[in-house]
Protein backbone atom coordinates (compact mmCIF):
# COMPACT_ATOMS: atom_id res chain seq x y z
CA UNK A 1 0.00 0.00 0.00
CA UNK A 2 1.26 3.57 -1.12
CA UNK A 3 2.21 5.80 2.02
CA UNK A 4 -0.09 8.26 0.53
CA UNK A 5 -2.94 5.76 1.58
CA UNK A 6 -2.12 5.39 5.19
CA UNK A 7 -4.98 4.68 7.55
CA UNK A 8 -5.46 7.74 9.89
CA UNK A 9 -6.47 7.45 13.21
CA UNK A 10 -7.78 10.14 14.88
CA UNK A 11 -8.73 11.87 17.69
CA UNK A 12 -10.21 15.68 17.06
CA UNK A 13 -13.55 14.95 15.29
CA UNK A 14 -15.51 18.14 14.35
CA UNK A 15 -19.02 18.73 12.89
CA UNK A 16 -19.20 19.27 8.82
CA UNK A 17 -20.98 21.94 9.59
CA UNK A 18 -19.18 25.00 10.31
CA UNK A 19 -21.91 27.19 12.64
CA UNK A 20 -22.65 29.81 15.09
CA UNK A 21 -24.88 30.08 17.40
CA UNK A 22 -25.76 33.55 16.12
CA UNK A 23 -26.17 32.55 12.34
CA UNK A 24 -29.72 31.74 12.15
CA UNK A 25 -30.72 32.91 9.35
CA UNK A 26 -28.87 29.79 6.95
CA UNK A 27 -31.97 27.24 6.14
CA UNK A 28 -29.58 24.50 7.06
CA UNK A 29 -28.16 25.82 10.33
CA UNK A 30 -31.73 26.52 11.14
CA UNK A 31 -32.12 22.70 11.09
CA UNK A 32 -29.10 22.20 12.58
CA UNK A 33 -30.21 24.44 15.58
CA UNK A 34 -33.44 22.91 16.18
CA UNK A 35 -32.22 19.48 16.69
CA UNK A 36 -28.77 19.75 18.11
CA UNK A 37 -28.16 15.77 18.35
CA UNK A 38 -25.09 15.15 16.61
CA UNK A 39 -24.83 12.07 14.80
CA UNK A 40 -23.10 10.32 13.14
CA UNK A 41 -23.76 11.61 9.26
CA UNK A 42 -22.36 14.93 11.07
CA UNK A 43 -19.10 13.76 11.23
CA UNK A 44 -16.30 12.56 9.42
CA UNK A 45 -15.72 9.26 11.09
CA UNK A 46 -12.69 7.83 10.86
CA UNK A 47 -10.85 4.55 9.78
CA UNK A 48 -9.86 3.72 13.40
CA UNK A 49 -10.03 6.23 16.79
CA UNK A 50 -7.64 6.99 19.45
CA UNK A 51 -8.06 6.17 22.72
CA UNK A 52 -9.13 10.25 23.37
CA UNK A 53 -11.62 11.35 21.18
CA UNK A 54 -11.96 14.95 21.02
CA UNK A 55 -15.27 16.20 19.41
CA UNK A 56 -15.49 19.82 18.14
CA UNK A 57 -19.14 21.81 17.64
CA UNK A 58 -18.09 25.27 17.90
CA UNK A 59 -20.46 25.83 21.20
CA UNK A 60 -18.39 27.47 23.35
CA UNK A 61 -18.80 30.19 21.49
CA UNK A 62 -22.00 31.07 22.65
CA UNK A 63 -20.68 31.03 26.62
CA UNK A 64 -22.81 34.13 26.94
CA UNK A 65 -26.09 32.86 25.76
CA UNK A 66 -29.00 31.93 28.10
CA UNK A 67 -29.02 28.91 26.25
CA UNK A 68 -25.89 27.96 26.66
CA UNK A 69 -26.47 25.28 29.68
CA UNK A 70 -29.81 24.20 28.12
CA UNK A 71 -30.01 24.28 24.33
CA UNK A 72 -26.48 22.73 23.19
CA UNK A 73 -24.95 20.20 21.24
CA UNK A 74 -25.14 16.65 22.78
CA UNK A 75 -24.10 13.13 21.51
CA UNK A 76 -26.67 10.79 19.84
CA UNK A 77 -26.88 7.42 21.20
CA UNK A 78 -25.55 5.83 17.62
CA UNK A 79 -21.91 7.68 18.18
CA UNK A 80 -21.86 6.55 21.70
CA UNK A 81 -22.58 2.87 20.52
CA UNK A 82 -19.88 3.56 17.81
CA UNK A 83 -17.05 5.06 20.45
CA UNK A 84 -18.27 2.14 23.12
CA UNK A 85 -17.58 -0.31 19.93
CA UNK A 86 -14.21 1.29 19.33
CA UNK A 87 -12.63 0.77 22.86
CA UNK A 88 -12.23 4.52 23.43
CA UNK A 89 -11.06 5.47 26.90
CA UNK A 90 -12.30 8.96 26.82
CA UNK A 91 -14.58 11.59 25.60
CA UNK A 92 -13.83 15.03 25.45
CA UNK A 93 -16.63 18.02 23.94
CA UNK A 94 -16.72 22.08 23.99
CA UNK A 95 -20.70 21.67 25.03
CA UNK A 96 -21.41 21.34 28.70
CA UNK A 97 -23.33 18.25 28.44
CA UNK A 98 -22.89 14.78 26.65
CA UNK A 99 -26.62 14.57 27.26
CA UNK A 100 -29.69 16.65 25.93
CA UNK A 101 -30.49 18.68 28.54
CA UNK A 102 -32.25 17.39 31.28
CA UNK A 103 -30.85 13.62 30.64
CA UNK A 104 -28.20 11.39 31.61
CA UNK A 105 -28.49 8.36 29.17
CA UNK A 106 -25.02 8.85 27.19
CA UNK A 107 -23.30 9.82 30.54
CA UNK A 108 -24.55 6.41 31.55
CA UNK A 109 -23.19 4.50 28.67
CA UNK A 110 -20.10 5.90 28.93
CA UNK A 111 -19.22 5.19 32.73
CA UNK A 112 -20.81 2.19 32.50
CA UNK A 113 -18.27 1.29 29.98
CA UNK A 114 -15.56 2.95 31.81
CA UNK A 115 -15.27 5.94 29.38
CA UNK A 116 -14.26 9.24 31.18
CA UNK A 117 -15.97 12.21 29.63
CA UNK A 118 -14.68 15.73 29.50
CA UNK A 119 -17.32 18.46 28.78
CA UNK A 120 -17.10 21.98 28.33
CA UNK A 121 -13.89 22.70 26.72
CA UNK A 122 -13.64 25.98 24.66
CA UNK A 123 -10.96 26.87 21.84
CA UNK A 124 -11.41 24.04 20.29
CA UNK A 125 -11.08 25.58 16.98
CA UNK A 126 -7.20 25.86 17.33
CA UNK A 127 -7.09 22.59 16.99
CA UNK A 128 -6.24 22.14 13.30
CA UNK A 129 -4.94 18.77 12.89
CA UNK A 130 -6.24 15.32 13.23
CA UNK A 131 -4.48 13.82 16.20
CA UNK A 132 -2.53 15.36 19.18
CA UNK A 133 -1.38 13.83 22.67
CA UNK A 134 -4.31 14.58 24.53
CA UNK A 135 -4.16 15.22 28.59
CA UNK A 136 -6.92 16.01 30.65
CA UNK A 137 -5.42 16.44 34.59
CA UNK A 138 -7.79 16.37 37.38
CA UNK A 139 -7.74 17.49 41.07
CA UNK A 140 -6.46 14.98 43.01
CA UNK A 141 -9.39 15.05 45.09
CA UNK A 142 -11.82 11.98 45.87
CA UNK A 143 -15.11 12.79 44.06
CA UNK A 144 -16.97 11.84 41.25
CA UNK A 145 -16.06 14.99 38.93
CA UNK A 146 -13.04 17.40 39.34
CA UNK A 147 -12.06 20.86 37.12
CA UNK A 148 -9.16 19.88 35.16
CA UNK A 149 -6.34 21.47 33.46
CA UNK A 150 -6.83 19.90 29.77
CA UNK A 151 -3.81 20.73 26.71
CA UNK A 152 -3.04 18.84 23.83
CA UNK A 153 0.00 18.19 22.01
CA UNK A 154 1.05 17.93 18.75
CA UNK A 155 2.22 14.47 17.25
CA UNK A 156 4.77 16.01 14.52
CA UNK A 157 8.06 15.82 15.39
Amino acid sequence: MHSQYRKIKYNSLEISYKLQYKNRKNKENKKILHHKEIMIKDLKIPYEFEKIVIIKTGWFNNWAEDEYFTDNFHISKEIAKLLIESNINGIAIDSPNVDKYGKSTIHKLFLKNDIWIVENLTNLDKLTENSYKSYFIPLNINTEASFIRAFVKSNKV
